[in-house]
């Protein structure tokens, strides 16, 4: 048998699977460079829709204002206005305002919302009970805190509670 007359070799099947999964890549790789650009374009829409809503909301009265930023911390910009140390102080100066006056977990939260300060309900929570171990407030009810007398000497050393 001549070898003219033979047909040409089977094709190899690794080679066959390493063709197939070349042209997969490169398809998938069209796919992928295509939805990257969707996220670009997606991320660059976001930012322009928070630069929008930070405008909008700051033209609101600031008792509008805190209910917005209350639902959504992001519409606040600068440093994170939630953290531990921010929210404590924020308390021991909401406190100090009025001595007398009792408040509600609720009433923190949306006063220091006005202050710029927008902490979720679970930190107010959390900062009320550990002021009130503390013995810096008073439960004087269940979700109802009023200062303690010694509470403006413990302003002095917040910053030393929390390092």
């Amino acid at each position: 048998m001549s070898r003219a007359n033979s047909s040409p070799p089977a094709p190899d099947p690794f080679e066959a699977a390493l063709a197939r999964a070349l042209a997969d890549r490169d398809a998938h790789g069209e796919e992928l460079r295509q939805r990257r650009r969707q996220v670009l374009e997606a991320e660059e829409r976001d930012k322009q829709l928070v630069t929008l809503a930070r405008t909008l909301v700051k033209a609101l009265p600031e008792d509008r204002q805190a209910v917005y930023l209350r639902r959504h911390p992001w519409l606040s910009d600068g440093p994170d206005p939630a953290s531990r140390h921010a929210v404590l102080v924020g308390i021991i100066q909401l406190f100090l305002s009025d001595r007398s006056r009792e408040w509600t977990p609720p009433e923190v939260e949306d006063a220091l919302a006005t202050q710029g300060i927008h902490a979720n309900t679970k930190r107010v929570y959390n900062s009320l009970n550990y002021l009130s171990a503390d013995g810096r407030l008073h439960r004087i009810g269940r979700g109802r805190y009023r200062a303690a007398p010694g509470l403006a000497a413990g302003v002095a050393t917040m910053r030393e509670d929390i390092d």
